[in-house]
């Protein structure tokens, strides 16, 4: 059985697997461009792929994930390291997956074969607005231009679309099928983690956001934390389409659109106003969505293994690939979500992040569609408020007095995002 035999193999040392893991949209395919660079190999999402060759070629309406899959997965993962080892006595793979793949039972057996996780999450209003972009892509190929005022006009009905008439094996529509992504992965990152201790097995998380604001120091704490070579770390980012061209192995069609842009891409895109999604913009159901998923996302972003954290001073930093921007000129959720948690980590001690996301909330963001700016506590009113109560929660601010400046740092936030 091929799982057996990869899991023989990383045992003896014969091989070193490295899993990326992340929702659709997250980031994880340029993660997983990068680091092939370290590998001999890069296999794109070999379960999925061979679930979405099945139902595209045998017209099945809807397959069930189960047990043959993931033997077959293990078996193409399992040939293609067989290739590798003709011509080497060691072999290092970087294995892609999504998320909404796994089961739990199937993700316990799966853990038990690579040695180093790399979990990729994105702040869930551009990871969200990036897969209604690309289901709306899908739904109607030939409406390029006028690109995110379209996506937005087409929000309502691309939301309610069912996707199985996009992929066979999709089920539920882009609300239900991104919501089970995101609990999977906050759920088999607390499972991993449980199941690591006290081995010799790895894992990292990386926020997109954070990766594309300056992406060699995120590169550099990834190959510390997982103990990567550390061959050439400044050039892990460059020139992206040779690496593409050279160690990706996928076995669809590498033109489709939903990877298109990601095996085109040169070098890691650098962060854009324009990037910035509110929910605000969003019809009911997406906006629901987003306010349910952003305590997943912040758990993971406050997560130990999350190693790219910028303290204050990182944050106050204009690096972000050779622009002037700020992050929160670029991410405003972001950089609240950031320096709410230093304010709060420590008792909310740390003055200087009050003010800090005092700034923040005072400050006015520039809107994708041409309007003029809107303050930040407008814009992001709800999302800011699911921050707020997220600490509410995790820090118990009635607990004793020592919180009593959290208290009045928040009635600041809540006054200022009209809560």
């Amino acid at each position: 059985m091929s799982h057996l035999k990869l899991t023989k193999w990383v045992r003896d040392g014969t091989v070193n697997v490295i899993f990326v893991y992340g929702t659709a949209r997250s980031g994880s395919t340029i993660t997983e461009i990068i680091f092939s660079s370290l590998a001999d190999l890069a296999i794109h999402e070999p379960f999925t792929g061979l679930l979405q060759n099945q139902a595209t070629h045998s017209g099945v309406a809807k397959l069930q994930i189960d047990e043959e899959i993931y033997a077959a997965g293990c078996a193409l993962i399992e040939k293609q390291i067989c290739q590798i080892l003709e011509h080497k006595k060691h072999a290092t793979v970087i294995i892609k997956e999504v998320s909404s793949f796994f089961e739990d039972g199937m993700w316990d057996k799966w853990c038990q074969i690579p040695e180093k996780f790399l979990f990729t999450i994105r702040d869930p209003h551009s990871q969200y607005f990036s897969r209604l972009s690309q289901i709306s892509d899908m739904i109607d190929p030939d409406s390029a231009p006028h690109r995110f005022a379209r996506v937005l006009s087409d929000a309502a009905v691309t939301e309610s679309v069912d996707l199985s008439t996009i992929r066979p094996f999709w089920t539920g529509t882009i609300v239900s099928q991104n919501q089970h992504a995101w609990l999977s992965l906050h759920r088999h990152h607390k499972q991993l983690r449980a199941m690591i201790q006290g081995t010799q097995k790895r894992m990292a998380i990386i926020d997109a956001t954070l990766m594309r604001k300056n992406h060699k120091y995120a590169i550099r704490q990834i190959i510390a934390q997982l103990g990567l070579p550390q061959n050439d770390e400044d050039g892990l980012g460059e020139n992206l389409q040779l690496q593409v061209q050279n160690k990706l192995f996928d076995i669809r069609d590498p033109n489709r659109l939903s990877v298109r842009q990601a095996r085109r891409s040169k070098q890691i895109s650098p962060l854009l106003p324009e990037d910035t999604v509110c929910i605000a913009d969003l019809p009911p159901d997406s906006s629901h969505h987003i306010q349910q998923i952003i305590p997943l996302y912040l758990d993971m972003l406050y997560a130990p293994e999350q190693i790219a954290t910028p303290s204050l001073a990182q944050l106050d930093d204009v690096v972000t690939q050779g622009t002037k921007w700020k992050l929160e000129n670029l991410h405003p959720f972001v950089a609240y979500a950031i320096a709410c948690y230093h304010l709060y980590q420590e008792a909310g001690l740390d003055r200087s992040a009050s003010l800090f996301s005092q700034r923040i909330l005072d400050g006015h963001i520039a809107t994708p569609t041409g309007a003029d700016a809107i303050v930040n506590s407008i814009c992001f009113r709800e999302s800011f408020a699911c921050v707020d109560r997220y600490w509410h929660d995790r820090i118990g601010l009635a607990r004793t007095n020592s919180f009593r400046h959290v208290q009045d740092s928040l009635e600041i936030v809540r006054i200022s995002v009209g809560e």
